[in-house]
């Protein structure tokens, strides 16, 4: 019988090796937790608390405050020689596409924002468009992939993207435009959310609203 040729091999070495650094690197460790206030604003200081204090009722620690503490420098320190090991692997991550971590499936964000969208009529504005509500203005559009991953980058409030989001509100008013004859003005906005503890959510249910961000008007005369 004939062993495999050599060329054979590096494929199975390559594959190997291939699967272990893009495992290595999709890994869903947390990020690096600088200060206090980040972490009890993300809510993994809570989470700490709540297990020291199970650990501490079978005498595995003595208080669940410095047990918090104590992870979240292990947090740290963990997280850093993980930066350490994958700076070099950086430029294969790029060029393959293999740098997404499989973070958001292990996270929750305490904080988000959703996409509203307004048109005027007859001096009231009325809602077309808003995440999680039904029914929805230009809902197969507006829900695809490619689009709702754009929507999702605009709620993180980057500055960096505000032209973007500027032109991407100018060609849904657009639309809009052509949709809603008798409309006057198109205006989008940001609303943050906040996700409550579970506590407060069996409480009073749903989700907390915050500011509006990002909020843009736009003449509907100028498209028509």
């Amino acid at each position: 019988m004939r062993s495999p040729p050599l060329i054979a091999h590096l494929v199975v070495l390559f594959v190997i090796a291939h699967v272990g650094v893009t495992t290595f690197q999709a890994v869903p460790l947390p990020r690096k937790i600088l200060t206090d206030k980040a972490a009890r604003r993300s809510g993994t200081q809570d989470t700490w608390i709540a297990w020291g204090q199970v650990l501490a009722s079978v005498g595995l620690v003595d208080a669940p405050d410095a047990f918090a503490d104590q992870m979240q420098a292990w947090n740290n320190t963990i997280t850093e020689q993980r930066m350490k090991a994958l700076r070099p692997l950086r430029f294969y991550y790029v060029h393959t596409g293999t740098g997404q971590s499989w973070r958001m499936f292990s996270t929750v964000r305490p904080r988000g924002a959703r996409l509203e969208l307004y048109v005027r009529q007859e001096l009231e504005w009325m809602p077309v468009f808003l995440e999680h509500r039904v029914p929805q203005w230009r809902a197969r559009l507006l829900n695809q992939e490619r689009v709702r991953t754009i929507r999702t980058g605009f709620s993180k409030r980057n500055s960096q993207q505000k032209n973007h989001y500027n032109r991407f509100v100018n060609w849904l008013a657009r639309e809009a435009a052509t949709d809603f004859p008798d409309a006057t003005h198109f205006r989008a906005q940001y609303r943050q959310l906040i996700i409550k503890k579970p506590a407060q959510i069996r409480i009073d249910g749903g989700l907390e609203t915050g500011e509006v961000f990002w909020q843009k008007v736009v003449p509907l005369d100028r498209y028509r």
